[in-house]
């Protein structure tokens, strides 16, 4: 995959993922940094939040479909991901 600069840059990607996840509710964003940015097992993130394992998968999953729904949104309207 070749990156267009500077739009792709990895500094403005970071920052429009943390945008969207700003978007969510809190518990949500943290389930989704801890699981899929520093790989942390469900078990220990819903410890950490203080829910049932079924509840933070719930979290994660909210996290990601959002994410992509607003990338399917930008890809809609013409612009990219």
């Amino acid at each position: 995959m070749v990156m267009d600069e500077p739009r792709d840059s990895p500094d403005v990607v970071w920052t429009g993922l943390l945008a969207l996840l700003d978007q969510l509710p809190l518990d949500a964003r943290v389930a989704f940094l801890l699981r899929e940015v520093f790989d942390m097992r469900v078990d220990d993130v819903a410890g950490l939040l203080r829910c049932d394992a079924r509840h933070c998968r719930d979290l994660v999953e909210q996290a990601r479909s959002h994410i992509q729904s607003v990338r399917h949104e930008k890809k809609v309207r013409g612009g990219k991901s």
